[in-house]
């Protein structure tokens, strides 16, 4: 493996989810709607699971299932599993949660995407069922719900889980590799706030064109500089690579790069950032140098504000 593959593995950081994570859409009874914690508390105290509830729609409708959710239908709390059919119709089947009674089927015209797409995701990856098992075991809960969505291009599974004190939690699956794109471990109602910070699996790239190291040869060659560190984010709907350089001047520099075009979308100094080192110095450092040496100065030689001083400050932590 060369060295800036492995570079490019080893900097695999985090993923963002930008914005506010999409809220349960559940149908209203008479007296008020089913919100997050009502339905993550009445999952705990049914009768069936939401797979066993999956399973036998799946069997009635002798469909692949690829929604599902627990919603209260008139008092009366009931799963709702969306089922696309070897006839290329879409069933919602209601299934009563304490007793696994099929309770009716009907059709369903109300998908937002066309049925060739919605059957082309469902035939060539992970099942909703299994997704849910995986999600289920990653986030320590039980699931009340599951979504299939496309996010910038990308098949994936939403599933929401409830915790064993009723607590919602979040994550997302990528369709066609079986992986997980991203998992949420807050209480949903934080979710509003801002980005998580979550987990990717690497093997989830294979959906992007471009890879992380031509993210980096990109941004390096855009900047004339040296790469330190490098991820992938989410934010605002699209995916991109985030690579942080350093020019032989000692300036750092923030570059994105959009995961499919290779378009930089971003190229600015960072935000605060000092000089780290003179051009002597980064010449001669490896990546692995250069990063290390960032994250200790951000941390020990704050108030360092000159290239001297910061060298001082790593001579007398014995980073250099």
């Amino acid at each position: 493996m060369s060295a800036l593959n492995s570079f490019a593995t080893n900097a695999w950081s985090a993923c963002r989810w930008g914005g506010a994570l999409a809220a349960i859409s559940l149908l209203a009874t008479p007296m008020a709607a089913a919100d997050d914690e009502q339905v993550a508390n009445e999952i705990l105290n049914t009768g069936i699971s939401l797979i066993e509830a999956v399973r036998s729609a799946e069997t009635t409708t002798a469909g692949i299932a690829y929604e599902a959710e627990l919603d209260n239908e008139d008092g009366r709390w009931v799963f709702e599993i969306e089922t696309l059919t070897p006839a290329d119709t879409i069933k919602k089947t209601y299934v009563d949660s304490t007793t696994g009674n099929v309770i009716n089927t009907k059709i369903d015209d109300s998908y937002e995407h066309s049925v060739a797409s919605l059957r082309s995701a469902l035939t060539r990856g992970i099942t909703l069922a299994n997704a849910i098992v995986k999600a289920e075991s990653r986030l320590a809960g039980t699931a009340y719900e599951a979504d299939l969505d496309k996010r910038n291009g990308l098949w994936v599974y939403e599933i929401e889980v409830s915790t064993a004190s009723a607590t919602p939690k979040e994550g997302y699956i990528n369709v066609s590799s079986g992986q997980f794109v991203a998992d949420d471990n807050q209480n949903s109602s934080d979710n509003d706030s801002g980005d998580d910070i979550s987990d990717v699996s690497v093997s989830d790239m294979s959906d992007f064109a471009l890879t992380l190291t031509d993210a980096i040869v990109a941004a390096e060659s855009a900047t004339a500089g040296r790469a330190y560190d490098a991820e992938i984010e989410f934010n605002r709907g699209s995916w991109f690579y985030e690579v942080e350089v350093v020019l032989d001047s000692g300036e750092r520099r923030e570059v994105r790069v959009d995961v499919n075009t290779g378009e930089i979308t971003r190229n600015r100094q960072e935000s605060g950032s000092f000089q780290l080192i003179d051009n002597r110095d980064i010449k001669n450092m490896s990546r692995a140098q250069i990063r290390r040496l960032v994250k200790r100065t951000e941390s020990l030689c704050k108030k360092a504000s000159t290239a001297s001083a910061i060298r001082a400050c790593l001579k007398r932590h014995r980073l250099k």
